[in-house]
């Protein structure tokens, strides 16, 4: 978190207790103090592109001004890979868990998972993908990113060109 800039966040596993997977996010304390939990959307998408799945997980925070968070779940990137989607299949809730200024947490909100379905159909399509490498995933993202240059672009669009599950 120390280096992260501010409009950025990560998915990570928590034990709360057992584990889930929340999300840090590092944004500037005077938005951060405005915020509560009602005012986050979160939407999430399956892209197949090739012989790779890239899962897009977007949310945005309002508080007066809009701030937009995109993050990406890789399957295969490592051990973390399908924790995070077990994880998110089976918890009830997610929170996001806000760095400010200081890089201290100064505030954690949390809404309710209503990605789980989502994550086990998406579990049930990924497991009959051979592997892919991290390179194979990035070259895919870049493609996505290609079509949708802009966070609102990918945001906009995400619910309508991902595959349905």
């Amino acid at each position: 978190m120390a280096h992260m800039p501010s409009g950025t966040a990560i998915p990570c596993r928590t034990w709360r207790p057992g584990p889930h997977t929340d999300f840090l996010v590092r944004e500037d304390s005077e938005f951060i103090d405005g915020i509560n939990s009602s005012l986050v959307t979160l939407r999430h998408g399956l892209f197949v592109t090739g012989e790779v799945a890239l899962v897009p997980v977007m949310f945005r925070i309002r508080s007066g001004a809009d701030r937009l968070f995109e993050t990406w779940f890789n399957y295969y990137a490592d051990e973390a890979g399908p924790s995070h989607f077990r994880d998110l299949s089976t918890q009830k809730d997610i929170c996001f868990h806000l760095y400010g200024d200081s890089r201290t947490r100064e505030k954690t909100l949390t809404i309710v998972n209503d990605t789980r379905d989502f994550f086990r159909k998406t579990i049930a399509v990924i497991i009959h993908i051979e592997p892919w490498t991290a390179d194979e995933f990035e070259r895919a993202k870049a493609q996505i990113y290609h079509k949708h240059p802009s966070p609102d672009s990918l945001w906009e669009n995400l619910f309508r060109e991902t595959q349905r599950l």
